[in-house]
Protein backbone atom coordinates (compact mmCIF):
# COMPACT_ATOMS: atom_id res chain seq x y z
CA UNK A 1 0.00 0.00 0.00
CA UNK A 2 1.21 3.41 -1.02
CA UNK A 3 1.40 5.82 2.14
CA UNK A 4 0.32 9.48 1.17
CA UNK A 5 0.33 10.67 4.25
CA UNK A 6 -3.45 11.70 3.97
CA UNK A 7 -5.40 10.48 7.43
CA UNK A 8 -8.61 9.70 6.98
CA UNK A 9 -11.20 10.84 10.26
CA UNK A 10 -14.53 9.66 9.92
CA UNK A 11 -16.91 10.36 12.27
CA UNK A 12 -20.34 7.65 11.65
CA UNK A 13 -23.36 7.59 13.25
CA UNK A 14 -25.85 9.65 14.55
CA UNK A 15 -24.96 13.33 15.80
CA UNK A 16 -24.70 14.57 19.31
CA UNK A 17 -28.24 15.84 20.54
CA UNK A 18 -26.25 17.50 23.11
CA UNK A 19 -22.78 19.40 23.51
CA UNK A 20 -20.92 19.64 20.39
CA UNK A 21 -23.38 19.11 17.19
CA UNK A 22 -21.39 18.41 15.01
CA UNK A 23 -19.70 15.60 16.63
CA UNK A 24 -21.07 11.74 17.01
CA UNK A 25 -23.42 11.20 20.02
CA UNK A 26 -20.73 9.65 21.93
CA UNK A 27 -18.51 11.84 21.55
CA UNK A 28 -20.74 15.07 22.10
CA UNK A 29 -19.84 15.66 25.53
CA UNK A 30 -16.22 16.80 24.63
CA UNK A 31 -16.25 20.46 23.64
CA UNK A 32 -15.19 20.80 19.82
CA UNK A 33 -11.48 22.46 19.97
CA UNK A 34 -10.31 19.97 22.41
CA UNK A 35 -12.09 16.87 20.22
CA UNK A 36 -10.33 17.91 17.04
CA UNK A 37 -7.07 17.68 19.36
CA UNK A 38 -7.72 14.25 20.49
CA UNK A 39 -8.82 12.89 17.26
CA UNK A 40 -5.45 15.13 15.32
CA UNK A 41 -2.97 15.70 18.07
CA UNK A 42 -0.77 17.24 15.82
CA UNK A 43 -3.54 19.43 13.90
CA UNK A 44 -0.87 22.59 13.01
CA UNK A 45 1.62 20.38 10.86
CA UNK A 46 -1.18 19.46 8.48
CA UNK A 47 -3.82 20.60 6.14
CA UNK A 48 -7.43 19.52 7.31
CA UNK A 49 -10.78 19.11 4.11
CA UNK A 50 -13.93 19.61 5.71
CA UNK A 51 -16.91 18.31 3.57
CA UNK A 52 -20.62 18.18 4.65
CA UNK A 53 -23.67 20.47 4.94
CA UNK A 54 -23.15 24.17 5.45
CA UNK A 55 -24.26 24.08 8.83
CA UNK A 56 -22.60 21.45 10.01
CA UNK A 57 -19.09 22.24 8.12
CA UNK A 58 -19.23 26.05 9.81
CA UNK A 59 -19.50 23.97 12.96
CA UNK A 60 -16.57 22.01 12.55
CA UNK A 61 -14.44 24.82 11.10
CA UNK A 62 -14.78 27.00 13.77
CA UNK A 63 -13.65 24.14 16.33
CA UNK A 64 -10.64 23.58 13.86
CA UNK A 65 -9.94 26.82 14.07
CA UNK A 66 -10.02 27.03 17.79
CA UNK A 67 -7.96 23.86 18.61
CA UNK A 68 -5.17 26.15 16.74
CA UNK A 69 -5.02 24.74 12.68
CA UNK A 70 -4.12 28.04 10.21
CA UNK A 71 -6.49 28.98 8.50
CA UNK A 72 -4.72 29.25 4.80
CA UNK A 73 -4.85 25.37 5.92
CA UNK A 74 -8.31 24.65 6.09
CA UNK A 75 -10.10 23.62 2.92
CA UNK A 76 -13.88 23.74 3.26
CA UNK A 77 -16.59 21.58 0.31
CA UNK A 78 -20.15 22.11 1.34
CA UNK A 79 -23.50 20.52 0.10
CA UNK A 80 -26.72 20.53 0.25
CA UNK A 81 -29.88 17.99 -0.65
Amino acid sequence: MDHTGLRLVELPGPRSRTGTSWLPAELGHVPGPEAVRRLVPDLPAHDVFVCGPPAWSRAVVADVLAAGADPSTVHVESYSW
